[in-house]
Order: structure tokens, then sequence, then C-alpha cells
């Protein structure tokens, strides 16, 4: 799975949105995945490289880092017919579907986003893909009669913490009757969080 710092020859910014180019060194690289093993954690380690984040109001919300392709990887392999998704991010994902779209496999793809600044940023980058983005709080909107999908991924979390799983939980009973039979239907990082809250607190969801 590729970046996306390519799409992105400068930063831009409109409202509360605001898409940065940023670059790690190998000495940079190194410092933070000594960090991370030294934390116990070797999920976010990093590659030197250019990059490219997306902040809202200030908080990091994604970015095209070795652990968000990583992390995204079981969507893009499941991608199949009538798409949803939620979260436009920067594209990350649109982009590694490409292929998918090109061989038929995925057949159109409809995004749910909650910032149409975000909408206005990204959304023209992807004009070319048989793609309906829609200006909406996947957690507060509700799918509508007939609204059906061969695959659902909800993404709109910038941390990986147990504390999503109640959102995730609540998505995916709401949308659960809006996936085609045979279908697939994931949370980013779902399965990571839930076995971390079974080894934490016992069995969950």
């Amino acid at each position: 799975m590729k970046g996306v710092a390519s799409k992105f020859p400068s930063d831009v910014k409109k409202g509360v949105a605001h898409i940065m180019r940023y670059n790690i060194n190998v000495e940079q690289a190194k410092m933070f995945n000594l960090r991370e093993l030294f934390s116990g954690s070797s999920i976010t380690m990093i590659e030197p490289g250019e990059y490219v984040k997306l902040g809202i109001n200030g908080e990091l919300m994604m970015s095209d880092t070795p652990f968000e392709r990583r992390t995204n990887e079981a969507f893009v392999r499941n991608a199949k017919g009538h798409v949803m998704i939620a979260g436009l991010g920067i594209g990350l994902i649109l982009e590694a579907l490409k292929p998918k779209i090109e061989s038929g496999e995925v057949i159109d793809i409809v995004v749910y986003e909650k910032y149409q600044d975000v909408i206005d940023l990204v959304g023209p980058l992807y004009e070319d893909m048989p793609l309906t983005i829609k200006c909406e709080d996947i957690l507060e909107y509700k799918p509508v009669k007939g609204e059906k999908y061969d695959t659902l991924y909800f993404d709109i979390w910038p941390k990986v913490s147990e504390d999503n799983l109640p959102e995730m939980a609540k998505l995916h009973q709401r949308w659960k009757t809006h996936k085609n039979e045979g279908g697939w239907m994931y949370s980013w990082m779902c399965s990571h969080l839930r076995s971390e809250r079974r080894k934490n607190y016992g069995s969950w969801w």
C-alpha cells in the first residue's frame, strides 16, 4: 500500500482542515522506533521518508505512515462491490482501491465525511473514481431504507484507544442490516482493540 504524499506537493489548508507534508530522516526514525520498543510497542514503527498528515482544529487525525498503511490493508483486501467508507482523511484508502476499481472488483464507493473542509481539500483529487462523498457525521447519520453495501468500513478515530470500542459497537449494530449477504464490515483496529480489552478486562463485544 503506497503513501499519498505525492498527491500534496505543498501544505494546504481550509477552515478547520490542514494537510501538511513532513519528512522523517534516518536518525529521527531510529530514535522514534527505539522509544516505541522501550515502551513495549512496535505497532507504530516508522521508516525514513516523505509523509503527509491531516490535522483538524490542530489535532492529528491521520497520516500515511507505514503504520496507517498496514492497519488499513485488511479493508483494501476485502473491499468489493458497493463500498461504504466512513472517514475521507487524506484519501489513503481511496488511492489503494484504484486497482480494484480498474479491475471491476469494486463497483462504486460512498464516503461519509464529517468535515466539509476535508471534502473540499481531498475530494477533487479523486473525481476520476466512481465516488460519492456525503458531508455527514457517521456517528449521527441514520442509514436510509434500501441503503446496502457489500463492504463497510469505519475509519474515523484519530487514536488507537479502547475508548473507541463503544462507538464501533454502536456503528456495527446500526449498519448490520445494511450489509449485503456475504459482505464484510469492520472498524479500524477493531480486532486489536478487542484483544487488548479482553486481556485487561475479560470479554468485550
